[in-house]
């Protein structure tokens, strides 16, 4: 979920934007950087239809801290110069505040009301809530990420073996939690008020999905429960506290997401194990009731009580209704930046291609492992390695994409994962060759998602536009996951040769996925033959 997270606040928020001509009040006549005016308009916007603050009502603009940090933020970020952003930062806090807001003691200017609200950046209750949502998201997300286990299971079970909709149920709890976050994030930061109750509504769906997948009969009902059901709770559970984790956290924002993405890849490296044993000794009824009771007795409490909002929000106003994304000009952000460049088809071609692919080896790994005789340990050791490698490809891609042009992790990413598919995968008889290409898997296609945000801020220069396109690419992947299922049934062969490349059985998607992955290294860099030119922004 990683390539989500960074711009949900943004998202939402753009998707209920209404034009508003002089949001704020500034007066006319007083000296303020054009760069400081879109920072006050755009904070002003965010804030008025987060909390309901009427235009011109600074009490209201000062109780919020996600408007003063983010005038600060947005004035550092936009602003030609220092001296421009201290102007602009200095006569926000003047205005709204009665008082000097700067970037060294911003932490002073929210007036008394702030004094008495948990401290930004740290402190207790901050870390509280993050280690809540650590928690909460090692124990849901870690498991549909853990499916390839399931899939072992299911296609040896008399009771389903046969079927070819298996991999769909993997397939769909994935995707529906990327397809669904363009749409649940606009309403949890339009009834703020509820953002808790959807947090542990969406979670107490997810495990109600697992246990009515536990009396499935047949495998449309586990595509139904353990798929569908499971994803859409894990979405609607994560977006509001992704909204949350941005009021608690500004300037270590970055750090708190870092902490948060890696948790599922701590998960990873025991699931897989804890599922397996359940599996083999008990059968999948008992294993997914006992993972539901886990899941409620160590993410239950994190869940109630942890997760909470750094303020308490009052009920969002009526007129804050949700408008068609626009800029500051009224013209359509889309419209404007995103249908004429044609870097951005060839992107989004890439991050289609990437997609159709990237989720079929964590599928069949442990299949493979068991075609070549190897302990069903064995199968999950591969998948605990491929979150291992994925959690450190994340982290390592994250930063290279700050200091390199964007098209170089992208196409190294994709490129190197389609020959670990054709040179480690296919040729791979031994535990040793498909460890090192599960490692391999893990941390180049596995850093492909991180990338999505540098890939929109290269795209485009307006912030409506981007966040638009964030949305998009978020979506299309979702839809790529869901295919695979189907698509990788397809592909999946019937005879199986120990001596033949990829075991016969698995030729088809070891081809279709090595080839995906470098059909999107070369969409990737389409730009070539474009007559656009390629316009890097360093680490913007």
């Amino acid at each position: 979920m990683v390539q989500i997270a960074t711009v949900v606040l943004a998202f939402a928020s753009v998707v209920m934007a209404t034009p508003i001509a002089n949001p704020g009040g500034i007066p006319a006549g007083v000296f303020l950087p054009e760069c400081g005016k879109q920072c006050m308009r755009n904070m002003a916007t965010i804030t008025r239809h987060q909390y309901g603050c009427d235009l011109g009502d600074r009490p209201c603009y000062c109780k919020w801290d996600i408007f003063a940090f983010g005038v600060r933020d947005c004035a550092h970020q936009s602003c030609p110069n220092a001296a421009a952003a201290d102007a602009s930062i200095n006569w926000a806090a003047n205005y709204y505040f009665d008082h000097l807001l700067s970037s060294s003691d911003s932490e002073d200017a929210y007036g008394e009301e702030e004094k008495d609200l948990p401290a930004i950046d740290g402190g207790r209750q901050a870390y509280i809530f993050l280690l809540g949502t650590w928690i909460t998201e090692a124990m849901l997300w870690g498991f549909p990420l853990a499916f390839g286990v399931f899939q072992s299971y299911y296609t040896s079970d008399p009771q389903f073996a046969g079927s070819n909709a298996i991999p769909t149920i993997g397939t769909m709890a994935i995707g529906i939690s990327y397809i669904g976050m363009p749409f649940v994030n606009p309403v949890a930061l339009r009834y703020v008020e509820y953002q808790r109750h959807m947090v542990v509504g969406g979670w107490a769906l997810s495990v109600s999905g697992l246990v009515a997948a536990s009396f499935a009969t047949h495998v449309w009902q586990l595509v139904l429960f353990q798929g569908v059901l499971y994803g859409a709770g894990w979405v609607i559970c994560y977006a509001p506290f992704l909204l949350m984790l941005n009021g608690w956290f500004v300037q270590k924002r970055g750090l708190a997401y870092g902490i948060l993405f890696g948790a599922s890849g701590i998960s990873g490296l025991f699931i897989p194990f804890v599922v397996e044993a359940l599996l083999r000794r008990f059968g999948f009824r008992i294993a997914l009731r006992v993972y539901a009771i886990a899941t409620v007795v160590i993410s239950g409490p994190s869940t109630v009580f942890m997760i909470k909002p750094r303020v308490s929000a009052s009920p969002s106003p009526p007129h804050a209704s949700a408008q068609p994304t626009r800029t500051t000009s009224g013209k359509p952000a889309a419209r404007t930046e995103l249908v004429g460049n044609v870097q951005l088809y060839f992107f989004a071609l890439a991050i289609f291609l990437q997609g159709l692919g990237f989720f079929i080896p964590n599928i069949f790994l442990p299949s493979y492992a068991s075609s070549l005789s190897l302990s069903h340990a064995l199968g999950s050791t591969l998948l605990a390695l491929n979150s291992l490698a994925q959690v450190c490809g994340q982290i390592g891609f994250g930063y290279i994409s700050d200091k390199v042009n964007i098209y170089i992790p992208t196409s190294a990413s994709t490129l190197v994962s389609a020959l670990a598919i054709f040179f480690l995968w296919g040729p791979a008889k031994d535990f040793w060759r498909l460890s090192a290409f599960a490692t391999f898997w893990g941390f180049f296609s596995g850093s492909y998602s991180v990338l999505y945000t540098r890939i929109c801020s290269y795209l485009v220069e307006d912030p409506d536009a981007a966040v638009t396109l964030y949305g998009v690419f978020s979506f299309e992947r979702g839809m790529a996951n869901i295919l695979e299922g189907p698509v990788s049934a397809w592909l999946l062969g019937a005879d199986e040769n120990i001596e033949r490349y990829a075991l016969q059985k698995y030729q088809g998607l070891v081809v279709f996925t090595g080839v995906m992955m470098f059909a999107s290294a070369i969409a990737g860099v389409g730009y070539v033959s474009s007559d656009v030119k390629p316009r890097w922004r360093g680490s913007s």
